[in-house]
């Protein structure tokens, strides 16, 4: 049977879970895994990039963007593919043939893969130019994470994503056309990553910092709104990725990924 936990808080305080060195008492050293992020240099991708470089849990981070990473450690992987390419490198993985113009699934090997899509609709353009960003990323992501047999699917949504949401496409109901998008993102997460966990955060108003601040947030935080740091939201995705990678490599005997079937009676969302 699949189990779900459906919980999230925008408390920082101690989670109440098993630690490495629980999990993995009497062995020499609790193991390193492979992450990657898809949206690497956006407020919430870049947080966790430095905080997975920064994890001695983690050995190496593919930061995955439509432009390469400034890459600040030798953990980190930088990878150039723009939405177009992702969507390429997912059909590929799905299909028996193959080509050298496709990209290769960048996922392959790859232990967790955190997804922080996100953009504007005046920055994208139209509604569907949105669409395309926040929703058709965040499938693309699913389908290659589903070949790759990837066990941690994370991904970062936002407070009041509706599933089944009205999809207006007027830009003064973008709200509405927003939190649709958000629930889409979810539900693509959900069902076609085929990971034996899949996390999704639903932050409110988020603090980006400096010149990644949105506008209308900027006012938010400076009229004293409640709000959570992206680099705080990244040290809450990171550790929950390592307590359940650990759980993953325990059930496995060791084996890790490979002895896990997917999807697998760990299976577990949490919101």
């Amino acid at each position: 049977s699949q189990h779900f936990s459906f919980s999230f808080s925008l408390s920082l305080s101690p989670l109440s879970r098993p630690s490495s060195q629980q999990l993995f008492s009497g062995m020499a050293a609790p193991p390193q895994y492979v992450a990657a992020v898809v949206g690497s240099t956006g407020a919430t991708g870049s947080a966790l990039v430095e905080a997975l470089a920064n994890s001695p849990r983690f050995s190496k981070v593919i930061a995955i963007a439509r432009s390469p990473l400034n890459a600040t450690s030798t953990k980190i992987s930088p990878v150039a593919l723009d939405l177009d390419q992702l969507d390429q490198a997912a059909s590929a993985s799905s299909s028996t043939s193959s080509s050298s113009t496709v990209p290769a699934n960048p996922l392959a090997n790859v232990d967790a893969v955190f997804v922080a899509l996100g953009t504007t609709r005046a920055l994208a353009g139209s509604a569907e130019a949105f669409w395309k960003v926040d929703v058709g990323g965040v499938a693309s992501t699913a389908r290659l994470a589903a070949a790759a047999r990837v066990p941690l699917f994370s991904l970062v949504s936002a407070s009041g994503a509706a599933r089944n949401g009205w999809r207006p496409t007027l830009a003064l109901l973008h709200p509405l056309y927003y939190s649709a998008a958000k629930g889409a993102a979810e539900e693509e997460a959900i069902t076609n990553s085929k990971a034996a966990f899949v996390s999704i955060y639903r932050p409110g108003l988020l603090d980006r910092g400096g010149e990644r601040q949105r506008g209308g947030e900027r006012w938010a935080i400076k009229f004293g709104f409640p709000s959570l740091k992206v680099g705080d939201l990244a040290a809450v995705m990171v550790n929950d990725a390592v307590v359940k990678l650990d759980k993953v490599k325990k059930s496995s005997g060791g084996g890790g990924k490979e002895a896990v079937p997917s999807p697998s009676p760990l299976r577990e969302v949490v919101k």
